[in-house]
């Protein structure tokens, strides 16, 4: 499982990573962060998944 990220403040992976650990099984545990400046939008104002997937499969 891999994360594209967007974050409002400096926060490194391992503290992601707790979170995630703390919240998620551990199965849905991202295992690879990319971080972005700004994630992508479609015309809706909704985050563009199939652009994020498509751009970021090999991550």
């Amino acid at each position: 499982v891999a994360a594209v990220v967007q974050l409002a403040t400096n926060v490194d992976n391992d503290t992601l990573a707790a979170h995630c650990r703390a919240a998620l099984a551990g199965y849905k545990t991202p295992r690879r962060w990319h971080r972005v400046a700004q994630l992508p939008h479609n015309a809706a104002g909704k985050v563009d998944k199939p652009l994020l997937r498509s751009r970021y499969k090999e991550l």
